[in-house]
């Protein structure tokens, strides 16, 4: 997926930064979604096979509310943004699910308002915060700070 990102279809990256401003340098921005939809598609499926070779069956009842919301959690507490991502998320959610574990009554509760948070005062996720701490410049002590 990083690969992908990266790639050099200008077009991605673009699109996925601004709709308008890739309509209005001349990027078709209906081939590009397709071809985004149908990467993500591939991905998706690859996924569902691992699991159902993993499982060795697969049948509607497999997922649940609860599977889809985990789902959308992890993408949501990690950061959508980044490619690693919803594996800091799932890696996060599971911990906090084995912690729970013993107020299990209340892990919906929980779960909605971390969804809550996450959505205002996180909207890019936990990896957000440690980039954006790695990407603030170091003041450098120079010797016209010294009284």
């Amino acid at each position: 997926m990083e690969a992908f990102d990266q790639s050099p279809w200008l077009g991605v990256s673009v699109l996925r930064q601004n709709e308008d401003l890739a309509t209005s340098i001349g990027i078709n921005v209906a081939k590009y979604r397709v071809i985004a939809f149908a990467v993500c598609c591939f991905m998706g499926g690859i996924g569902g096979a691992f699991f159902a070779a993993f499982h060795q069956n697969i049948y509607p009842a497999t997922y649940t509310i609860a599977d889809s919301v985990n789902f959308m959690l992890y993408c949501f507490l990690g950061g959508l943004s980044y490619i690693f991502g919803p594996i800091v998320g799932a890696f996060l959610l599971v911990i906090a699910f084995e912690l729970l574990n013993a107020v299990q009554e209340y892990q919906a509760l929980i779960y909605g308002i971390l969804m809550i948070v996450c959505m205002l005062w996180l909207p890019n996720g936990i990896l957000s915060l440690a980039l954006r701490t790695e990407d603030r410049p170091k003041q450098e002590k120079s010797d016209n700070d010294d009284p």
